[in-house]
Formats: C-alpha cells, sequence, structure tokens
C-alpha cells in the first residue's frame, strides 16, 4: 500500500513537472502542488523506516524556515535529503540555515 502512494506521487509529479502550465506559467501554483508531493513522499519513506533522526532534523529546520520543502533521498539510512527551495527566499536566509546546519554539526 505504502509503494503504491509512492509510485502513484511519482507519477502525479512526472505529469506535473511535465505540463505545459509547469513550465510556462508562474509555477508557483504548480510548485507549491510539486513541495506538496516531496512532503507526503518523505512521509511514506518515514513510514517504511527508512528514515534517520538527522535526516528528520534536516527537514525540521528547512520546515521551521519555511523556504521549502525537503525530503530523504538515497537509501535514506545514509543521511542524504534534497530540498526545492521557494523561488522567493533571499540568500540571506538560505544562509542563516546554513549556518544553523553547520552549528549542528552538518
Amino acid at each position: 500500500m505504502i509503494l503504491d502512494g509512492i509510485g502513484k506521487l511519482a507519477t502525479s509529479a512526472l505529469e506535473l513537472i511535465s505540463s505545459a502550465h509547469f513550465h510556462y506559467s508562474g509555477t508557483s501554483d504548480a510548485l507549491g502542488h510539486l513541495g506538496a508531493f516531496i512532503g507526503m513522499n518523505h512521509g511514506f519513506l518515514v513510514l517504511l523506516g527508512v528514515s534517520h533522526p538527522r535526516l528528520e532534523r534536516i527537514r525540521e529546520l528547512v520546515d521551521y524556515a519555511n523556504i521549502g520543502w525537503t525530503k530523504l533521498t538515497g537509501s535514506g539510512g545514509g543521511r542524504c535529503a534534497i530540498t526545492l527551495f521557494r523561488p522567493d527566499i533571499e540568500n540571506q536566509t538560505i544562509a542563516e540555515l546554513e549556518q544553523k546546519f553547520t552549528a549542528e554539526g552538518f
């Protein structure tokens, strides 16, 4: 059931990023939908038990900064994450997040 959900999310994300709407309009709505897919996918991966407390901390810091959407990638336990930033994020906000990551040993 979880793997079916992951597959449906992947198909939906592919359809979204392949659509003309995603490429040629302001993309804020489409980007928000893609971000929601990223969050749901991460949730499924957590349910599968492939996340790690450090990955969850990365996601938590990104969520708190409200700069985009993060999910684990790769094998999960290997502590790899990917973040899709919102297009309107200021460089200072990213720099502050980088400082928090560094302070926590990332």
